[in-house]
């Protein structure tokens, strides 16, 4: 391996290189060759960039030279012109032609900033009224706009833009009244507003004070109207009024006279050029067109007389709008009230408007707050009044409706009534508690039919509706109105004080109570129900004349029934007697009960009386006693009543029954029980004068027939005659099983048929003596007029029991038999009580 050649830059001489082998030199020659074309190629380029350096930097030279040169020649040519002589002189040719250009194009220039203004005016206007800008800045503009329109229109050739923008300026005002009218009728407008809306309508229209004030007023007035007038004004219409009454009146004490002076005053202390706001207005640009506009529009201030409206004045204005306003208030109050048929309406309305007032009424000068505090009472009282009035007198429709049913009866329909024992009654749900069944009892146990029901549905609602006003009377009575403790301390005054103007009690501590005409409601209520129930009992007073002029008895039920139910139902605070005394009632519809009871027994006792003389006849004719068999004791007696005096009350209770089981009072049965007594006496004293002048003959004939017929044939010819006799067996009430009965005579010949007929008759008397007691009194007098009187127990007005005498003395009964017979009938009457429970 052949050693590294050395470094020939270590060497200090170039014999050193030779003390080298050959090989080692060749390389050291080789190794500087190299070296010595590197450095060759850097030389080679350092000299070329330096050179391009040089290049640009001799360039450089000579572009200086040129400026240079340039630079001295200007110079020099700027000295030779600089002098005073040539100065002055470019100075007045630079005068004489701004001189000219001025003298030709300033006519020019005023007119293009003009229109350039003018045209900008009703953009700014648009902008301000659409986005609720400042109306005083719209004013503003619009006067500024009618100043540039008028200046050209006066030159001689006006543009046509001219004539377009009148109209569209025209329109413009008409929308900036309108928008100042929207804010001044506004409660909610603040006064610094109002003062602005104030001052743009005086800038806008040139008015005075005076003309603002009037037209502030004339505007609240017609929004009032507006909110009263509509349609569908109500509540809140009328309470946005009243609000709107009150701030006009705290608004203008405020801001009239002093600080609307004020205002206008400011706008006439400088021109309307140097509004600040006019010059914010970009689109108008007036930076640039001020200059060209020209002096007279550009110094005009506006001439606004703002001290011609004394303090005295506007008061006197205001006190001549607040009797207006308050007309024109009470009056849509009333058109509102009139269109409100619901009371408690009325009353809330009422006591928001009242609270309203007197929440404020301090700070209100200028109208008397008892006087208004009066008047709303008035005229919420009015409306209660005619409500009432109107709504009370639908009880009348109660008795149309009672004429309109009987009018039109239907007898089977009509009265038709489900039986209580009715499978619908019997199968009803109670799975969900017994209201519904309780309430179908009782409408059947009373009878209370569909005509009925109808009646009562009508009556039901109108005592609902006497509830309800009740409710609001006492409602009225037990308000009560918190003092203003600040009241009395800021005004001695008692009117300022919030009880003394909503009561006309006596104050009390804290508290004072609110009566608000609530007395003089309860006096009308009580005399419009008075009145409704005179009308109504004089239309019943008309249906019971005519059902009683033709004895027609399920109407007279029908009207009981109506009676019962009204007379049950009458409003609690009106059943004193004060109440029916006042208004002549009486007790209502009790003088109808004597002509219905007696329509009502005449039906009942129709048939059954009937039937009883017929049977009656026919038993008396043959002397017949069925149930002689049956006698006991001794002397043997009668133990039961006849078949057909048993039948007789049978069929009386049925037609009761039949007539209405509830319209039976005690009254109407003890008039019933009068006229069964009298009845069946007239009967007997009837058939006893018919009977004594055929009883011979009779007795001669059954003698006859005795003989000839026998016992056989003398039951059987009584079979053929007496049509119902085996009727009367069957029908024949059974033995007592208390007494043991005798053995029957086995001879009936020995009998006398006429003694025992009438001892069996005699019984019969005890025992409707027994059904039919005579009762103490028959009808409660009424208040006002007299009824008829009772009955009583003379033989006179009850003849029977003379009957009674008259049969014993005739049968020569003793006293001890008659004892007898009346203690038989007695316990006889006693077993047998609940099969007639009608008469009991």
């Amino acid at each position: 391996m052949a050693a590294e050649a050395p470094d020939p830059a270590t060497f200090k001489s170039w014999e050193e290189a030779f003390r080298f082998p050959i090989p080692v030199v060749r390389r050291m020659e080789q190794q500087l060759r190299n070296e010595i074309a590197g450095n060759r190629e850097k030389v080679r380029t350092l000299v070329g960039a330096s050179y391009r350096d040089l290049l640009g930097t001799a360039e450089s030279i000579i572009q200086m030279d040129e400026q240079m040169q340039q630079v001295e020649t200007t110079l020099g040519d700027l000295g030779r012109r600089c002098n005073n002589r040539i100065v002055e002189k470019k100075a007045n040719n630079l005068l004489a032609m701004d001189g000219t250009i001025k003298a030709t194009d300033r006519d020019r220039f005023i007119l293009a900033s003009q229109l350039a203004v003018l045209r900008s005016c009703p953009m700014v206007m648009s902008r301000l009224l659409r986005k609720s800008g400042s109306v005083l800045v719209a004013s503003k503009v619009l006067v500024i706009s009618r100043l540039l329109h008028k200046a050209l229109s006066q030159r001689p050739n006006p543009p046509p833009y001219v004539d377009s923008l009148k109209t569209q300026l025209a329109t413009l005002r008409r929308k900036l009244l309108s928008n100042i009218d929207r804010r001044l009728k506004n409660e909610s407008t603040s006064a610094d507003g109002l003062l602005e809306a104030m001052g743009a309508f005086s800038l806008a229209t040139s008015s005075s004070p005076a003309d603002v004030l009037k037209h502030f007023f004339h505007v609240r007035l017609q929004a009032m109207s507006a909110l009263l007038g509509a349609q569908e004004s109500g509540h809140e219409s009328a309470a946005k009024a009243l609000r709107l009454f009150m701030r006009t009146l705290q608004d203008t004490r405020s801001i009239v006279p002093q600080k609307l002076a004020d205002a206008l005053a400011k706008l006439k202390s400088f021109p309307l050029f140097k509004s600040p706001e006019l010059h914010d207005l970009i689109e108008l640009n007036l930076r640039v067109h001020e200059r060209w506009i020209g002096d007279e529009i550009r110094s005009f201030t506006p001439y606004l007389r703002h001290d011609d409206l004394r303090k005295a004045e506007a008061e006197k204005l205001l006190r001549q709008w607040a009797e207006d306003a308050l007309s024109a208030f009470i009056k849509g109050l009333l058109d509102i009230l009139g269109r409100i048929e619901i009371p408690k309406v009325v009353v809330n309305l009422r006591r928001h408007l009242l609270e309203m007032w007197c929440s404020d009424h301090r700070h209100i000068i200028g109208v008397d707050s008892s006087r208004v505090l009066n008047t709303l009472r008035e005229a919420f009282h009015d409306r209660l009044v005619r409500i009432m009035e109107n709504e009370i007198g639908v009880l009348g429709n109660v008795g149309s409706i009672i004429k309109s049913t009987l009018q039109h009866w239907q007898s089977g329909i009509s009265d038709a009534s489900p039986s209580l024992w009715d499978v619908s009654m019997t199968s009803m749900d109670t799975s969900h508690g017994g209201g519904a069944f309780k309430s179908a009892l009782i409408s059947r146990s009373q009878g209370r039919t569909s005509a009925i029901r109808e009646v009562l549905q009508v009556y039901s609602t109108w005592l609902h509706g006497i509830e309800e006003y009740e409710s609001l009377t006492k409602q009225l009575r037990d308000e009560r109105w918190e003092d203003d403790g600040d009241d009395l301390d800021e005004d001695e005054d008692m009117l300022d004080n919030k009880s003394v103007l909503l009561s006309e009690e006596e104050s009390l501590p804290d508290f004072v109570a609110n009566i608000s005409h609530s007395r003089s409601l309860q006096g009308e209520l009580e005399i419009f129900v008075g009145q409704a129930y005179l009308q109504l009992q004089d239309s019943l007073r008309d249906s019971v004349t005519s059902i009683v002029s033709n004895s027609r008895g399920p109407q007279a039920t029908f009207l009981l029934r109506i009676i019962r139910e009204i007379s049950n139902c009458f409003p609690l605070s009106y059943t004193s007697s004060t109440f029916f005394s006042n208004f002549g009632l009486g007790n209502f519809g009790l003088s109808f009960l004597p002509q219905l009871h007696d329509t009502l027994i005449n039906t009942a006792l129709q048939n059954p009386l009937t039937t009883y003389t017929v049977r009656f006849t026919k038993a008396l004719k043959h002397r017949r006693v069925p149930s002689r068999a049956l006698w006991a004791g001794e002397p043997e007696l009668p133990v039961q009543p006849s078949p057909s005096i048993f039948k007789f009350l049978q069929d009386l209770v049925n037609a009761m029954a039949n007539g209405g089981s509830d319209v039976w009072s005690p009254a109407a049965k003890g008039v019933l029980k009068s006229r069964v007594r009298a009845a069946l006496a007239s009967q007997l004293e009837t058939s006893a004068v018919a009977s004594e002048g055929a009883s011979e003959v009779n007795g001669h004939v059954d003698e006859g027939m005795k003989e000839e017929r026998g016992e056989g044939g003398e039951e059987e010819e009584n079979r053929r005659e007496d049509g119902d006799g085996d009727e009367d067996v069957t029908m024949s009430p059974p033995a007592s099983h208390g007494e043991v009965e005798k053995p029957i005579s086995p001879n009936p010949h020995n009998h006398d048929r006429t003694q025992d007929f009438e001892k069996q008759l005699l019984f019969d008397l005890l025992y409707i003596l027994c059904a039919t007691p005579p009762p103490p009194s028959a009808y409660p007098q009424p208040q006002t007029q007299s009824q008829t009187p009772a009955p009583d127990s003379s033989p006179e007005a009850n003849p029977l029991p003379e009957r009674v005498r008259e049969l014993q003395h005739k049968t020569q009964t003793s006293e001890a038999d008659i004892a007898r017979l009346t203690k038989g009938a007695e316990e006889y009457w006693t077993r047998t009580s609940l099969l007639f429970a009608l008469l009991l």
